[in-house]
């Protein structure tokens, strides 16, 4: 099988581009490996083999879904900065979903989401302009 010169081309000037969109990604991930154990333990009374399952059968379903999002994100080409935005603000609602109680939220509570939602909102499109 041969690959597509433009396929594993990585120009230097495109380095930083990939590690900011790299460090996005690990930090949506540090809450669920660090807080969210603690957070469903005290919250819901999750046993923390049922959770430390869950994160590994996560980890294991990454295999799968990280060289299909690869092939993905190369057939989008240009396209890919709009994926890119749909996708964090994905992210964002699942993150809101896995640690907000919704029935807790007061006003002020609300208004901070919203800000948040704008400001993810604003990195994604900076996000799109480096790549």
């Amino acid at each position: 099988m041969t690959v597509s010169p433009s396929l594993i081309e990585v120009r230097n000037n495109n380095l930083p581009a990939y590690a900011v969109f790299a460090a996005m990604l690990s930090a949506a991930g540090l809450p669920i490996y660090i807080h969210a154990p603690k957070y469903f333990v005290d919250e819901y009374g999750v046993s923390l083999v049922a959770l430390g399952s869950v994160l590994f059968i996560l980890r294991l379903l990454d295999v799968v879904q990280d060289p299909f999002f690869g092939r993905l994100s190369a057939r989008l080409g240009r396209r890919r900065g709009v994926a890119i935005s749909v996708a964090c603000v994905v992210m964002a609602l699942g993150m809101l979903g896995l640690f907000l109680n919704i029935e807790r939220l007061s006003a002020r509570e609300i208004e901070v989401l919203r800000e948040e939602y704008k400001a993810q909102r604003d990195a994604a499109g900076k996000l799109k302009r480096l790549v």
